[in-house]
């Protein structure tokens, strides 16, 4: 009796994992706020959480997540363990500005997983100009 509830536990917790080693990693992707002036800074927060024991490959990024969204200061990515068990999650705080007005969509990533590409969702983000008062008349410096 105790032998075959001894293997049905363990049947259990492998097929378990067995079940989260065949998903894909869960990313998540936000802003601080979806608008903002011409050089203000904001942040992308990003989180990814995948099975430990798989490999993922984060994406290079340089000085831009994206056309015209440049990455204002340096970040560093922090790893903690997630609540599921056997998975592991990822998260960073990526400073951006724009010098550009218009509206914008852009994704993160990729991010490599057993050969597959994967990104985040869409972040939109609206960068408006400052607004000038062109009723005054201009003066000498």
């Amino acid at each position: 009796m105790i032998k075959n509830l001894y293997i049905l536990c363990l049947a259990c917790v492998c097929s378990a994992t067995v079940a989260f080693a065949n998903e894909k990693p869960i990313i998540e992707a936000s802003l601080d706020t979806d608008s903002m002036r011409i050089g203000e800074q904001q942040h992308v927060t990003i989180s990814v959480e995948y099975p430990e024991n798989q490999t993922l490959i984060f994406p290079e990024l340089g000085k831009e997540v994206s056309n015209n969204i440049l990455i204002a200061d340096t970040f560093t990515f922090d790893t903690v363990k997630a609540n599921k068990k056997g998975s592991r999650k990822i998260s960073a705080t990526i400073p951006i500005t724009c010098f550009d007005a218009g509206e914008y969509s852009f994704k993160i990533g990729p991010f490599l997983y057993k050969n597959d590409s994967l990104w985040s969702q869409p972040l939109q983000l609206s960068v408006q100009t400052v607004a000038l008062d062109s009723t005054d008349t201009f003066k000498p410096i």
